[in-house]
């Protein structure tokens, strides 16, 4: 048989090994693709903005909806707990205003259900409530204050004369001098009118929609003002942003200007909307399923709002073996002491909630540690002791953002803090391992 030419057997050897190189290379791009090549990330709570960095609970678009209905869950416990009488008496006192509450929305083009659900949780459907006491504070059914009120809404308050009629009626002994001196301060202080008060909160709202664009932020100026929630879309560098992204994206290393003038508002403006929200929920479940808005209230009085939010079917058993504390959480800064030592046996999902407080906490103050006392089954309790008011408030922000996704209840004690963490939390924050192993990535 003839050979072929040196030279045309060369060509064919580096025809293969071209051939093969381009094949390698082809794969190479498929295994990125397809993530395999993608570097690990490091976890981050409060931050995960940076390259190389994620946090699971930061804001998603794609997830918008969902990140709204956690949150609207997430803090409704305090509706429930705060409601006078119970949220089934409070729906029942609001309702009576609905005649009212629609004849406002349509005049001022706002929505029922919300006007409704602001009643609900400023007034608990009380026309004659006066917060702490004072007239200029807020007063009546939509807890108006009296600057608020003459300034902005053009409602007509006389405070010497509104004084002096509810000194007289603490006075009166008669029920029906007491009528007419009701009927008499609507008059010198229309807050007190059920029908001016709607219609001001109406009013109210339209003007702060007719600014900002959006209902969703005009309904969480009503408790932390218009010029407050222009300092913090400005700080957060776009005003064109729903409240979920406000409060989602805005934290302590991630849009921290914004986050900071926002958590330090205080008496829970940060979640008014939220709130708001709730509110509207038990509003509809009286109208529409009052048997389940009176189980709900009652696991609420049974049990608290872990059970009655986390677990409404009730709590389960722990299937969860005491074991030692993973090494991991010592170097997450978290002090396992008492019954956390001896007797460590949370949930999966528990255990992902624990490292990511550790991690949070940490990363966030950058100081170490907290003193875990109990780690058993969906319970976990730290104690109040703190290294300084910097790694206090870095702890509240990591329960409160776990809060916020509806995978925790939280509530203090005298000497610790009791979290009950919600079934499939892993889902959501992956297992602890995992979280122990981003979190401590690339660190010295």
């Amino acid at each position: 048989m003839t050979r072929p030419p040196a030279n045309t057997q060369v060509r064919r050897r580096r025809l293969v090994a071209l051939v093969a190189l381009v094949t390698v290379a082809v794969l190479v791009v498929v295994v990125l693709a397809r993530g395999g090549g993608e570097r690990p990330q490091r976890l981050v709570p409060g931050g995960g903005e940076k390259s190389g960095e994620y946090d699971p609970l930061a804001y998603d678009s794609d997830r918008e909806d969902e990140l709204a209905a956690r949150a609207t869950a997430g803090f409704s416990d305090v509706v429930y707990e705060k409601s006078p009488g119970g949220v089934v008496q409070t729906a029942r006192r609001t309702a009576h205003w609905r005649p009212l509450v629609e004849r406002a929305a349509k005049a001022y083009g706002v929505d029922p259900d919300t006007l409704e659900a602001l009643i609900f949780l400023e007034s608990a459907g009380r026309p004659d409530v006066v917060a702490g006491g004072d007239l200029e504070g807020a007063v009546g059914l939509t807890q108006i204050l009296a600057s608020t009120a003459t300034d902005l809404l053009g409602l007509h308050v006389d405070l010497g004369r509104s004084r002096s009629l509810t000194a007289r009626i603490a006075d009166s002994t008669s029920d029906r001098q007491v009528a007419r001196l009701y009927r008499a301060r609507r008059k010198a202080d229309q807050r007190f009118d059920p029908k001016f008060s709607i219609e001001a909160a109406a009013r109210y709202l339209k003007q702060a929609k007719d600014k900002f664009g959006r209902d969703d932020l005009a309904v969480a100026t009503y408790h932390m003002g218009m010029g407050n929630l222009d300092t913090i879309l400005s700080r957060y560098g776009d005003d064109d942003v729903s409240y979920t992204r406000l409060f989602f994206d805005s934290a302590p290393m991630r849009k921290p200007s914004a986050y900071a003038l926002l958590s330090s508002l205080g008496d829970d403006s940060s979640t008014y909307y939220w709130k708001i929200r709730a509110a509207r929920e038990i509003m509809r479940l009286s109208r529409d399923d009052p048997q389940r808005l009176e189980r709900l209230a009652g696991l609420d009085a049974e049990g608290g709002a872990g059970e009655r939010r986390l677990y409404p079917n009730g709590v389960p058993d722990s299937e969860s073996d005491t074991r030692k504390p993973p090494a991991y959480l010592a170097a997450l800064g978290l002090r396992m002491r008492g019954d956390a030592r001896t007797d460590y046996a949370p949930d999966p999902g528990t255990e992902s909630v624990l490292v990511y407080i550790g991690a949070g906490t940490k990363s966030i103050s950058g100081q170490a540690p907290l003193t875990v006392t109990s780690a058993h089954g969906i319970r976990i309790e730290v104690a109040r002791r703190y290294k300084s008011r910097k790694q206090a408030l870095a702890f509240e922000y990591v329960l409160d953002r776990l809060q916020a996704w509806n995978l925790i209840a939280w509530g203090r004690g005298e000497t610790t803090l009791a979290i009950v963490v919600a079934p499939g939390a892993t889902k959501v924050l992956a297992p602890a391992a995992k979280l122990a192993r981003d979190a401590l990535r690339h660190q010295a």
